[in-house]
């Protein structure tokens, strides 16, 4: 079992608690506050379920108990100074951001990383959420991007929204079968919108100017095992099926 220590309060501490909360494989060993002596009325509060030890002094918690991943939640600039204790101790960093507050402490907390063969990470743990990946899904498919970006670098308004259908097609030349295409050819955002059909062939993949031009490049090469992604009509134009 990983075992997981919680040093300050001042950052995303609940980040790691949900975490600890809903699996059984990790487990709260210790808590410490960010400098010794200081407050951590709000992580004993946070974590009492947990039933972890208490140190007044971090450093005391690092030698006694040896974590194997220490949260690191102090004020801003403690952070790149208890993190590299952490990691020179020996346990993976999930650190509270930014890092570091000087070119001075970030440079050295780098050279601490590449040194320590620890993993660390910063805590941009919104990310794992499912609201932001779907977001982030629907940025890479284009129903959110550049046509959107338009409306803050000019005089371009919104006056309606509608809903459109997107029909893409796959297209290869004759003789080709689904089960011969080894890779497919097309505009990156309609890769993007047919990313999951593609994931699950597992094809590779090469962006194209528009999926007109893809197209025109599968036809030109003559090859069974490349495919372009587009409209119907592209295929029709360009002579494949």
């Amino acid at each position: 079992m990983l075992r997981v220590a919680i040093i300050g309060q001042e950052g995303h501490m609940f980040y790691a608690l949900e975490a600890l909360r809903a699996r059984g494989d990790i487990s709260l060993c210790a808590i410490a506050p960010g400098e010794p002596g200081g407050d951590m009325a709000a992580l004993r509060e946070q974590s009492a379920a947990l039933a972890p030890r208490e140190y007044d002094d971090y450093r005391q918690l690092l030698a006694r108990e040896r974590p194997d991943i220490a949260v690191v939640n102090p004020v801003f600039g403690s952070i790149a100074r208890i993190t590299m204790d952490c990691l020179n101790a020996g346990a993976h960093c999930f650190s509270e951001k930014p890092l570091a507050t000087t070119l001075t402490d970030l440079d050295a907390l780098t050279e601490c990383h590449a040194r320590s063969g620890r993993a660390l990470c910063g805590m941009f743990g919104i990310k794992g959420e499912p609201w932001f990946q779907a977001l982030s899904a629907a940025v890479a498919a284009g129903e959110v991007g550049q046509v959107t970006d338009m409306l803050f670098s000019g005089s371009l308004c919104v006056n309606a929204v509608y809903d459109v259908a997107v029909e893409q097609s796959l297209m290869a030349v004759s003789g080709a079968s689904v089960e011969k295409i080894k890779k497919v050819i097309s505009h990156p955002q309609a890769l993007a919108q047919c990313a999951k059909f593609i994931s699950s062939r597992g094809w590779e993949t090469e962006t194209a100017q528009s999926t007109s031009s893809a197209a025109m490049k599968v036809s030109q090469m003559g090859d069974e095992t490349v495919a372009a992604i587009g409209c119907a009509e592209a295929a029709e134009l360009y002579g494949l099926s």
